[in-house]
């Protein structure tokens, strides 16, 4: 659980219990400053002197549920990284042994138009595919939006 989830869920346990909205905010150590949509659901519920429990309940469920998804993201990310990883050093490992052990291997790729083709092909299939995997990575990380904060203060 993250630690704006747990923050959350004392100060929600603590409105429950009774302690006034001021109180409760000062036992947990203030309001999250990270996230200035809370922060003005709070002040909302500090100056109406309304009780937010339930509504703090469904934004610690919300900051609970966006961790758990983006440690899932970064979960799955990690498999096709290091394989991506591999794919692009076991090549060059083995062309760096091969030219270590006698064989001349740069000096054929320099003389063969072909194999040089192939060589700059493969390196720019590999760029592009370290952007398009960057790019769908940004696009499954959720962004931050503090809208939903300001509804319910309202």
């Amino acid at each position: 659980m993250s630690s704006d989830a747990i923050t959350l869920t004392k100060l929600s346990g603590l409105l429950r219990s009774g302690v006034a909205m001021p109180k409760a905010i000062e036992i947990i150590g203030g309001i999250p400053t990270n996230n200035p949509g809370l922060q003005y659901l709070l002040e909302v519920a500090v100056q109406s002197g309304s009780s937010v429990a339930s509504e703090i309940d469904v934004v610690a469920e919300l900051c609970y549920q966006r961790d758990s998804s983006l440690e899932r993201i970064k979960v799955a990310y990690a498999s096709p990284k290091s394989s991506s990883r591999l794919v692009i050093w076991l090549p060059v490992l083995t062309m760096l042994i091969a030219q270590l052990s006698g064989f001349d291997l740069l000096g054929a790729i320099i003389q063969r138009p072909a194999l040089a083709l192939s060589v700059l092909l493969g390196i720019a299939l590999l760029v592009a595919a370290k952007m398009v995997s960057s790019k769908l990575i940004a696009r499954a990380t959720p962004t931050e939006n503090y809208s939903g904060y300001f509804l319910m203060a309202v």
